[in-house]
């Protein structure tokens, strides 16, 4: 894992995360400066007024999905993402 240093302090590693927008962003715990977009772990549905900031992994909405996948314009790596939550809750397995 890669050191994240807050630029106007120098401590290394002393950070919290938050959500803001479609980012999940680094603050420094010791004096509160922002340093960075951290990318995120799994994809969260960061455009999603009904679900804000849910793992695409974790929504059971099949309906919902499915109006993701036809109606709104993803990055690859998020219409993967929903695909592969589609055929998950629709039965079908990944070997």
């Amino acid at each position: 894992m890669e050191e994240i240093v807050c630029k106007k302090c120098g401590v290394v590693n002393e950070y919290k995360t938050e959500y803001r927008g479609k980012h999940l962003t680094a603050f420094c715990t010791a004096c509160g400066t922002y340093i960075k977009h951290i990318p995120h772990v799994e994809p969260a549905m960061f455009f999603s007024k009904k679900y804000p900031d849910m793992k695409i992994s974790e929504c059971e909405d099949l309906q919902y999905l499915q109006w993701v996948h036809e109606k709104i314009k993803l990055s690859n790596r998020y219409k993967e993402a929903v695909e592969r939550r589609i055929d998950e809750l629709e039965g079908y397995k990944y070997i």
